[in-house]
């Protein structure tokens, strides 16, 4: 994740951040004060040009900033009357219909702050600025001497292909990986689509999702102990391993083949498929070892032996030891969707 923070765009209350960027703080922050302690960019919408010709069906979403220079910085001293020098730094967010309407970063954090008035636990902006995410805590809960702090993580994406998005994410201490999870009381997501009135829609959905959220945690605590309470055979483990990376079916052979090209294509799938079943062995194999007591905290009480120690073992492969992990995949994409299906299937064990 830390290559995908923003120029460091990145505040934690307290707690230094594990990729090692950003500004630690000891007291409590609202969102517009975070935002304000690493820059927003500011957020703007321009005509789209085909050529020289405006395409009037849409429009491009930019992020500004304006930018010092740093020789001119650099050498300046207290007396230094020079101007400082600065620039217009610009990127593209994404290109959208003129129908779709954007929360600016601005906008996003002034709502957080007037629909919940919770200080913020950690706050950042991933790849050119588009996406900003930010979390908050909520009342911390143990299972089995495994302690537990709930977050609620909320992320502000102007790509033009996600919606605002709030969700519950609990965070065991012990190596700070983040729980997806996807039972129906555990992973409430909520969503605001940028159509008209969002911000309206965004001050009740972030009011609902905060209020909410700190009342279902005493399910999720429930949950949690009923994975800490259910041993697992080694079969069983290995059984719900292959269910949240399972084998993939070979390409289908075709009987005849017209030309050498169709050949070479067949084997060009072939190739792939082998490639990628392997890496799902390598998948389910290192989740396994961090199960039988390579993983941070494995050999807990709540952890050893159980579904709730399988469960953390695929959390921790997919957030801290996997290769080519991604940031919004493992809080919002596939990386969260592979916890999610873990939790799942050991929660539904007979």
């Amino acid at each position: 994740m830390s290559h995908e923070i923003y120029k460091e765009k990145f505040v934690s209350k307290r707690e230094p951040a594990w990729h090692g960027l950003g500004h630690v703080v000891e007291g409590d922050l609202s969102a517009v004060e975070a935002g304000n302690l690493v820059g927003v960019p500011r957020v703007t919408t321009e005509p789209v040009k085909v050529g020289d010709i405006i395409a009037p069906e849409y429009k491009a979403i930019v992020g500004v900033e304006i930018v010092t220079d740093a020789p001119n910085a650099e050498d300046r001293t207290e007396d230094d009357e020079r101007p400082y020098l600065t620039h217009e730094e610009r990127h593209v967010y994404a290109i959208v219909s003129k129908g779709y309407h954007e929360i600016t970063h601005e906008d996003f954090l002034k709502t957080w702050d007037k629909a919940t008035g919770a200080p913020i636990e950690t706050l950042g902006f991933l790849y050119d600025g588009s996406t900003l995410f930010l979390s908050t805590k909520l009342e911390p809960f143990s299972v089995k001497g495994d302690e537990i702090v709930p977050y609620l993580l909320a992320l502000n994406p102007l790509s033009g292909k996600r919606a605002v998005t709030v969700r519950k994410t609990p965070v065991r201490v012990v190596c700070n990986n983040t729980l997806q999870a996807s039972d129906g009381c555990f992973l409430t997501e909520w969503r605001v689509t940028h159509k008209q009135n969002a911000i309206l829609q965004l001050e009740t959905f972030l009011s609902t999702a905060y209020k909410q959220a700190a009342i279902e945690y005493v399910q999720v605590r429930e949950l949690f102990e009923k994975l800490a309470a259910r041993t697992l055979s080694d079969q069983e483990a290995l059984t719900l391993v292959e269910g949240v990376y399972p084998s993939l079916l070979p390409p289908k052979e075709s009987v005849t083949y017209a030309s050498p090209e169709d050949l070479k294509a067949s084997l060009a799938l072939y190739e792939v498929w082998t490639r990628d079943n392997g890496r799902q062995e390598e998948h389910r194999s290192e989740a396994l070892a961090l199960y039988y007591g390579d993983g941070v905290g494995s050999q807990f009480q709540a952890s050893k032996g159980t579904a709730w120690g399988l469960y953390n073992a695929v959390v921790e492969y997919e957030q801290y030891l996997k290769a080519r992990r991604k940031a919004d995949s493992f809080l919002f994409g596939a990386g969260a969707d592979r916890v999610a299906k873990a939790f799942e299937l050991c929660l539904h064990l007979e």
